[in-house]
């Protein structure tokens, strides 16, 4: 399987490519957290996310008590403040390059 359209031969490209699919969680600017499969990333930053769905926190213990479908999902980059990759075992290394686009 090549590159995704408009991302060939460019570094940024490739370490996209390897990013797709994936299952993020990320962290928004109201205190949201938002789970799903990285469909894309345009050029000003913003995702989006595929089959998402909310977690919703519990404020005394930090865990997450329930789920809120949300289906496909687009999140602005201005409201973005951290974004977490879930990764397997085998690729238990250091990821903070890949999402320095």
């Amino acid at each position: 399987m090549g590159d995704p359209p408009g991302m060939e031969n460019t570094e940024a490209g490739a370490r996209l490519a390897r990013l797709l699919y994936r299952k993020l969680k990320v962290f928004i600017d109201d205190g949201r957290v938002l789970v799903g499969e990285l469909s894309c990333l345009d050029a000003d930053g913003n995702i989006i996310l595929a089959g998402a769905h909310e977690e919703l926190i519990d404020e005394h213990d930090g865990t997450c008590t329930r789920q809120q479908p949300m289906g496909s999902i687009l999140i602005p980059a201005a409201k973005r403040t951290s974004v977490l990759v879930e990764v397997g075992d085998v690729e238990a290394k250091p990821l903070a390059a890949l999402l320095q686009l």
